[in-house]
């Protein structure tokens, strides 16, 4: 078990990874691993398991509490959840495309301490989203903010658009995509 914190960016991308999806692993009876949900989440998750910061580290040990989510849809590109941390304290974290989430970073985290985005941070960015979707990996951009003195209800009744903005870029998760079921058959067809 993992006792050392991490260093902030990881901490905080790890996070979104646990936090932001819908997807569950759990352990049965048996002691045999299943999985449930969208293979894209349950990989994220799975990270964030690796490193010891699973949903339950976050909500158990830390005692975060789920408020609201703005679930993922294709035109938006992108999921955002709302977690309450402490009193007033609000995690927003998104996840999603990284044309849909860059556009909303104001931020990144540099030796722990937040910096404006630059041009060319995002243009290296750009730069390894390129290269990793290049190697034929799913490419999701994970941001987040952290906000002050707000209520759930805020959350509940607010637009997306009034949520998902001046976003700290965490990091780019890429995935290998299987292949869906069906497209053996497809590309054989195809010969």
């Amino acid at each position: 078990k993992i006792t050392e914190p991490y260093e902030l960016s990881l901490e905080r991308f790890l996070t979104v990874c646990a936090l932001c999806n819908n997807a569950t692993i759990y352990q049965n009876q048996e002691g045999e691993w299943t999985a449930s949900g969208d293979t894209t989440e349950i990989a994220m998750i799975l990270a964030a398991m690796k490193a010891d910061r699973s949903k339950e580290h976050f909500v158990n040990e830390q005692g975060l509490t789920f408020v609201y989510e703005f679930a993922f849809d294709s035109s938006r590109k992108r999921m955002t959840v709302v977690y309450k941390q402490s009193g007033s304290q609000y995690l927003v974290l998104s996840k999603g495309a990284s044309t849909s989430i860059l556009p909303l970073c104001d931020n990144v985290i540099v030796g722990g301490e937040l910096k404006p985005l630059s041009e060319k941070f995002l243009s290296r960015v750009d730069d390894k989203v390129t290269e990793l979707s290049s190697q034929g990996l799913r490419v999701l951009t994970a941001a987040m903010r952290i906000d002050e003195g707000q209520t759930d209800e805020y959350y509940k009744k607010a637009k997306s658009k009034k949520i998902e903005k001046s976003l700290t870029f965490l990091g780019l998760v890429g995935i290998i995509d299987p292949p869906r079921k069906g497209v053996e058959g497809a590309i054989a067809t195809c010969k």
